[in-house]
Order: structure tokens, then sequence, then C-alpha cells
């Protein structure tokens, strides 16, 4: 009895926070931002995508590189023609001040060339908005050409 008493006491004390991991209300939450960003890139509309990008991204890539890259990587990869969700991992914290989300999205996806492994990860942001913080994309091929 005294020990939920202090748990009790401790919880009110220290405020109101609680945790989930996993979670597929949140999953399906950040897989909205990803079929935004991967319908974006599939019809080029890169100018749209550039929201969907947490502004701590924007201040270590430069938009016209960012464009680049992307131009660049349809170039070699081909049209998206499919994006398939194959793991996720979600964190959320709530607590009576400040919320905290961590998400990750990996893809494997089809291109017209190439298929990729890619990984969107994304964070909740102070003004109650998702968005992404990172994007790795890894060749499922390796084409060495030696002569």
């Amino acid at each position: 009895m005294k020990t939920a008493v202090f748990f009790l006491l401790c919880t009110i004390l220290s405020g109101c926070t609680c945790s989930r991991m996993n979670d597929t209300s949140d999953k399906m939450g950040v897989e909205k931002i990803a079929d935004e960003f991967y319908s974006n890139l599939q019809f080029k509309n890169y100018k749209n995508i550039y929201p969907s990008f947490s502004n701590s991204f924007w201040k270590v890539m430069d938009t016209t590189k960012f464009r680049q890259s992307l131009e660049e990587s349809t170039e070699k990869l081909g049209a998206l023609l499919e994006y398939n969700l194959v793991d996720w991992q979600t964190y959320v914290l709530l607590g009576s001040t400040k919320t905290v989300g961590d998400y990750t999205l990996v893809y494997k996806n089809k291109y017209e060339k190439l298929e990729t492994t890619e990984t969107l990860t994304l964070k909740y942001e102070d003004d109650g908005q998702i968005r992404i913080v990172g994007y790795n994309v890894l060749l499922d091929q390796l084409n060495i050409n030696a002569r």
C-alpha cells in the first residue's frame, strides 16, 4: 500500500508522463508523411518535398544541392515504380510540458533500373508537426565494372 501511494505521489509531483513504443497509430501517422514524400518524388515535384523536412535538416543541407541529388538519383535509378514498408519503429513520450517523438521507417523500393533500401527518420517538432530529419538510400545491387 505504501508503495502504491509513493508511486502515485511521485507521478503527481513530477507531472504526468506517458510513453509508448511501436504503436500502430503512430506508424500510420508517419506513413502518411512518407506517402506524400514518395508521391512527390514519383512525380518529380521536388519543391513540394521541402516542407516535409525539418528545419534541422535544412541547416546542414542546401535546398539546391538536395534537389540536385534527387534529380541525379532519379537519373541513375529511373522512375520510382513502387515503395513498400518493410520495417518501422516509433517512440513517443508524452509529457505535461513537452512531447518527444522519434520515428524510423524502412522501405524496399523498386525503381526502373535498380532496387533500394531507404530509411526515413522523422521527429516530432516543437510546433506539433512531424517532419523528416534524415533520408538514407542504400543500393541493393552493386554494379562494378572491372576492366
